[in-house]
């Protein structure tokens, strides 16, 4: 999918997925990312301040330039050792089935 610079303000988009996505530029600010999944998707310079991402899954997605991107939201997703993150961020441990199970 090319999102370049949309606009998905509060968008509800539990559950989808976004196989290979650019998202540059998009505004994700408060969107419902829950249980969707970005896979290698690039959200370069893409907004996500306040963006509910429990259980989303960023395995080998680009959020290295991600702006707005807390550690706190970091750690309630899924990502793998091809996530790249912003410089500022940690690591968590990678998600696994059980782990995102307890979550719930």
């Amino acid at each position: 999918a090319q999102l370049e610079g949309a606009n998905l303000v509060t968008a509800d988009l539990r559950a989808s997925t976004f196989n290979h996505a650019s998202l540059t530029h998009a505004n994700l600010q408060e969107a419902n990312l829950q249980d969707a999944s970005f896979p290698g998707a690039d959200f370069t310079a893409a907004r996500l301040d306040g963006a509910d991402v429990r259980h989303t899954v960023f395995h080998g997605t680009n959020l290295s330039g991600a702006l707005g991107l807390t550690q706190a939201q970091l750690d309630s997703a899924c990502v793998d050792e091809f996530t790249k993150l912003p410089s500022n961020l940690i690591r968590p441990a990678p998600c696994t089935l059980s782990k995102k199970a307890r979550r719930r």
